[in-house]
C-alpha cells in the first residue's frame, strides 16, 4: 500500500479538481473538499478489492450532489457479515478495515476536532488528510514540519493500535486573497505537487514518521 497511497491521493485530487467548475462545486468550497474525500475513499476501497467489505462515505457526484452514507468517520471501510434473527437477515459491520478523516482548514482547533476521532476509533488502518493553504513552498514546508511535530506530541501520549497509518497533506480548496478558492488560483499541475504522504509506524514502542516518495 505504501507505493499506491500517494498515487491514490494525487489522482483523487485531480478528479475533484477537474469538476470544480460544475454544479455545487462553484457555490461552496466544502463541496470540493467532500468530493476529494469521496474520491480518496473510492480509491482505497478499490485497492482492497474484497467482496466482504463495505464502503461507508458521503458520496458526491460530478455535479456536487451529495448522498448520505457516512459511518462514524468521514469514511470507513468495514468487514461485514450477515446475521439472522427469526426470518430476518441483516448485514452488520463487525470490523473496521480503514478509517479516514479529512480537514481542509489548517488551524490547530480544526485538526484536533477531527484527528481525535481516529485516536478513538477501532480500525485496522487509518488515514488523515490535512489541507494546505500556504502560498509559498517555504510556508508549506514550515507548516508540515509544525503539524508533524504536533502529531509526534500526540502519539507520544496515546496508545493507538493500527496496521497502517498514513498522514497526508493536500491542496485545500480554502479561500485565498481575491480568489474564491486556492483551486481557482493555481493550475492542476501547480497544485498536485503539494501532496505529501507520511507513514506512521510503531517501532520498538516508539512512533516513527517517515515521508513516502
Amino acid at each position: 500500500m505504501d507505493n499506491q497511497i500517494k498515487s491514490i491521493i494525487i489522482n483523487s485530487f485531480i478528479d475533484a479538481y477537474k469538476v470544480k467548475d460544475r454544479g455545487n462545486f462553484v457555490r461552496l468550497n466544502t463541496y470540493r473538499s467532500s468530493k476529494f474525500v469521496y474520491e480518496v475513499s473510492k480509491g482505497i476501497f478499490s485497492y482492497e478489492n474484497n467482496n466482504n467489505l463495505n464502503l461507508h462515505v458521503q458520496s458526491v457526484d460530478d455535479d456536487g450532489i451529495k448522498s448520505p452514507g457516512e459511518l462514524l468517520l468521514d469514511f470507513m471501510i468495514t468487514e461485514t457479515k450477515d446475521i439472522t434473527e427469526d426470518k430476518q437477515t441483516e448485514e452488520i459491520s463487525r470490523r473496521g478495515v480503514w478509517g479516514g478523516e479529512s480537514e481542509y482548514k489548517t488551524s490547530l482547533k480544526a485538526f484536533v476536532e477531527d484527528f481525535r476521532k481516529l485516536l478513538l476509533i477501532n480500525s485496522e488502518n487509518l488515514i488523515y488528510l490535512n489541507g494546505l493553504d500556504q502560498k509559498t513552498l517555504s510556508g508549506r514546508e514550515n507548516f508540515i514540519k509544525k503539524r508533524l511535530d504536533t502529531l509526534s506530541k500526540v502519539l507520544t501520549d496515546e496508545i493507538v493500535e493500527f496496521s497502517k497509518f498514513y498522514f497526508a497533506f493536500w491542496p485545500s480548496p480554502q479561500k485565498q486573497d481575491k480568489h474564491k478558492s486556492i483551486w481557482d488560483a493555481y493550475t492542476i499541475d501547480e497544485l498536485k505537487v503539494w501532496v505529501e504522504v507520511y507513514k506512521i509506524e510503531k517501532i520498538n514502542g516508539e512512533y516513527v514518521i517517515t515521508k513516502l516518495q
